[in-house]
């Protein structure tokens, strides 16, 4: 328990190795050899521990804490969840949460989109470890989903005073500055990003989408960029950045050039099924727009041909035509005199 209370895993296998049949089956060996298969990325038989541990004490706080985290590395976040609610039930009044467990349940609420069981969660890291950055940041990012904007920002402001190189925070200040309309410090935070080597995908996403709704389309179009450099198969980046082209510069050509490059790039059937079909709309507008002035031509060499048809209708040479008005008006002139007499 001392070794691996400070992390000494390796010595505790060893010492465990030793164990008699009879100290095998406790809850405490089962526990702590648990704790051991847990470093060495064992998920699927730390549950299969917990269990045995579970069914010999209902009540084991650490045995709940111990399978929640093996659910979890294993992406089961709904069993995990559950897993570290028990763990929260049956957790004795003498001893204080255990952070690792509420930091994880604080991050399924996060990916679950779960922004009010977030904050509360994170409320109560904060209160357990008043200068966890990590709890301060994540505890702003809920506060901004959940329109909360003055207390978002003081927890921000306070997670980036506390870790001013986090890349993560930034994204969240990018974030929350433009859901409350501040596009120059959104912009400013978002090139404070742009110096490290930032790559979640979901965030830079976010970030575009909100830029794309100010309709700052030229900066949503080099985030959207910026992701496919990175994620050459994501069908949805060159999607974007066609549509954009497309619907709000009025530039098909440049649609047309990331679409066809996203046709060689991308995997998933669905969006290159929907590359395909936009690569058709588009070519089909230019083809209608390209024969609708063609026709508009035609009109106007047939409305010029049409002008030109009284003088070949009525067979009259140019000469003709000004000897008869030479006729017509010496006629008036005998008619005037006659008149006159």
């Amino acid at each position: 328990n001392l070794f691996n209370r400070y992390n000494f895993f390796e010595i505790s296998e060893k010492l465990l190795e030793s164990a008699t049949e009879e100290t095998k089956q406790t809850v405490l060996f089962k526990s702590e050899q648990a704790q051991v298969l847990l470093f060495r990325k064992e998920y699927e038989r730390v549950i299969e521990l917990s269990n045995d541990i579970i069914k010999q004490n209902r009540l084991s706080y650490k045995a709940y804490i111990l399978k929640g985290h093996a659910l979890y590395n294993l992406n089961r976040y709904p069993e995990a969840e559950q897993t570290y609610i028990k763990a929260i039930r049956f957790k004795p009044q003498e001893i204080q949460f255990d952070i690792e467990m509420l930091v994880k349940l604080g991050l399924i609420y996060i990916k679950q989109e779960r922004w009010y069981d977030a904050k509360v969660i994170f409320k109560q890291i904060i209160k357990n470890n008043p200068e966890t950055s990590f709890a301060y940041r994540y505890l702003g990012y809920a506060l901004t989903q959940l329109g909360d904007s003055n207390e978002a920002e003081k927890a921000l402001m306070k997670a980036n005073i506390l870790d001013v190189e986090n890349p993560l925070i930034w994204a969240y200040l990018a974030i929350f500055n433009l859901k409350d309309g501040k596009k120059y410090q959104a912009l400013e935070c978002f090139n404070e990003l742009c110096k490290v080597n930032y790559n979640d995908v979901k965030t830079m996403k976010e970030i575009a989408n909100l830029f794309y709704d100010m309709e700052e389309y030229e900066i949503t179009i080099n985030i959207y960029k910026r992701i496919k450099d990175q994620e050459k198969t994501d069908g949805d980046c060159y999607i974007k950045i066609a549509k954009i082209y497309e619907e709000k510069l009025d530039q098909k050509k440049e649609a047309l050039k990331i679409l066809k490059e996203g046709l060689d790039t991308v995997l998933d059937d669905n969006a290159h099924q929907e590359i395909e079909l936009l690569i058709q709309k588009i070519e089909k507008e230019q083809l209608d727009l390209f024969l609708g002035v063609s026709d508009n031509k035609e009109n106007v060499s047939d409305n010029v041909a049409n002008d030109e048809k009284p003088n070949k209708e009525l067979n009259l040479k140019p000469n003709e035509s000004n000897d008869l008005k030479e006729e017509n008006a010496e006629n008036v002139d005998d008619n005037i005199e006659e008149n006159k007499e």
